[in-house]
């Protein structure tokens, strides 16, 4: 039913504007040409942020322009003050960030040429005329699942020079590692699917609808199975020996004389036969259909990188980057992606190997440690304060959130990591159920941490977003944040007349909850008992 005033849920969508996005960008190369002296590009750690560095750098070293990669956690105003400090930098480019900090770039480095290539929503805008500020969101094209920060670099870059569309496929690989796989099939649509039809055209990228597994190229089957998080796949992922024990029962042959054979080396017939095992075990093991036949989808291949190889895959490719962002190797991530490989590759192929052994702790830790973990009215949090490094933090949650444990509960999922400065790192995460009834954590976090009356700033996506902010804030923050969120994805209870109230009686006393506050009203005291309920959990 309707209250007295219906909004339309028939309203028609704002128009992609590609033409004007286009045209934006056209003037951003331009502005970029006219540039003199050393170019200092800054960018994200994360797989995005690499890949944008990655594609940015390239293009700098062909257009022979003086150039300086920096990537860093988050562009916080120390980081924008420090900048501004850098008196001989006349030249920035922003990429994968800078759309949430217009405030603090407009007031220390207005003096300076700056291009922001972002795909985070922006809270303000360029307050000089020596900023340019490209943003998907600008031109209606959503940049939570249409275009990554990559793929605004990409875009950047194919305009400065046509030679650089042998960037698609390291821009695809960004939006990738940034869950931007949103369209049917888990494919990738908006302005990614543009990227991919000229990764295509140019014989760089493969398309096509196959099994989603990590590590299709280099795993044994077994193992592609125990490292699969998206889906989850409950009793496997995770779980080497149940995934052996699955693969026998398949009657698929696991290895080819001494040697194990991967994804790539089965037959149609033998792939059929595992899809339809693994629905099957899905449906048994309390997957809905839609997440079972999640396993079948678009998979992505940089043709011309070498087979078997962690590159080969653009999923897989993603995390090699990711890792070695985590693990403070992004000078590694960046080569890789602007081309070297032989020594590099080896050394990111270790990093890697590191860098699952401690998000396999992390998992087993979040998933086992009730005492570290909180269930408010909104949200749920993981203090890892003492537990969790805080450059995973991120893709900890962003892990556990697929999980059937997290997913079950329907709220967002925050973690809390101590850094080595002494600050509190938050990431949060959610999930697309949850943010199509209403959830934007970017919106609900910088609002809380806003709240907080400090320098501290959060903001994000719909579907993830982080902070940092001071130790001791950390239960101020939560209250803040399950408030902003009650707003957003809150249960909405049918409103009660005072006059029908019946006070409900105290189960350990036998006293009604009315009696204490006999002069409240129906909707205090409704506040009153949801609080006492979110203490007891």
């Amino acid at each position: 039913m309707c209250g007295v005033i219906c909004l339309s849920t028939n309203a028609p969508k704002p128009k992609k504007d590609y033409n004007a996005f286009i045209a934006k960008i056209k003037e951003a190369v331009d502005f970029v040409q006219d540039m003199k002296g050393t170019v200092l590009c800054i960018s994200h750690i994360d797989a995005d942020g690499l890949t944008s560095a990655g594609i940015i750098g390239k293009a700098m070293h062909r257009a022979q322009k003086i150039y300086h990669i920096r990537c860093i956690r988050q562009l916080e105003l120390p980081i924008i003050s420090e900048i501004s400090r850098m008196h001989k930098v006349n030249n920035i480019i922003f990429t994968d960030l800078g759309s949430g900090q217009l405030a603090g770039i407009n007031k220390y480095l207005a003096n300076r040429k700056i291009l922001i290539l972002d795909h985070h929503p922006a809270i303000t805008e360029p307050a000089h005329e020596s900023i340019i500020h490209i943003n998907p969101f600008d031109y209606n094209y959503n940049g939570t699942d249409e275009i990554s920060g990559a793929g605004m670099t990409y875009f950047f870059a194919k305009h400065l020079d046509e030679r650089n569309i042998d960037s698609a496929p390291i821009a695809v690989v960004g939006a990738l590692a940034d869950r931007q796989d949103k369209g049917k099939k888990k494919a990738l649509k908006g302005l990614n699917k543009k990227i991919v039809q000229d990764g295509i055209k140019a014989g760089l990228l493969e398309e096509r609808l196959d099994i989603r597994l990590f590590g299709r190229e280099t795993r044994p089957i077994y193992q592609a199975l125990e490292y699969t998080t998206d889906p989850f796949l409950p009793g496997l992922t995770g779980d080497g020996d149940m995934c052996l024990r699955f693969m026998r029962d398949t009657k698929i042959p696991q290895q080819k004389g001494d040697e194990w054979r991967s994804l790539q080396d089965l037959s149609s017939e033998e792939r059929r036969t595992l899809v339809e095992a693994l629905i099957t075990y899905g449906l048994q093991n309390g997957m809905s259909a839609e997440e079972s036949q999640s396993i079948l989808g678009m998979v992505y291949v940089l043709t011309k990188e070498q087979k078997g190889t962690l590159l080969r895959d653009a999923r897989e490719f993603g995390s090699l980057l990711n890792s070695c962002g985590r693990l403070h190797a992004t000078g590694i991530a960046i080569g890789i992606c602007m081309g070297e490989r032989k020594f590099l590759l080896q050394e990111a192929e270790n990093i890697m190997s590191e860098y699952r052994r401690k998000i396999s702790k992390f998992i087993e830790i979040i998933n086992t440690d009730s005492e570290h973990l909180k269930e408010y009215p909104n949200l749920l949090v993981f203090d890892g304060r003492d537990l969790i490094d805080d450059s995973m933090i991120g893709t900890v949650t962003s892990i556990a959130i697929s999980t059937k444990k997290f997913i079950n509960k329907k709220k967002p999922l925050v973690g809390f990591a101590k850094s080595d400065d002494g600050t509190i790192k938050v990431s949060s995460r959610g999930t697309t159920q949850l943010v199509e009834k209403g959830l934007n954590l970017g919106l609900a976090l910088r609002e809380a941490v806003e709240k907080l009356g400090t320098k501290a700033e959060g903001g994000g996506h719909n579907i993830a977003a982080g902070a940092r902010i001071p130790q001791g804030t950390e239960a101020l923050l939560i209250e803040n944040l399950n408030e902003a969120l009650e707003k957003q994805i809150g249960e909405k209870k049918p409103e009660v007349k005072q006059t029908t109230l019946i006070p409900k009686k105290d189960k350990s006393t036998g006293s009604s909850s009315s009696s204490k506050h006999s002069k409240s009203t129906t909707k205090s005291s409704t506040k009153t008992k949801k609080t006492n309920s979110s203490k007891k959990k």
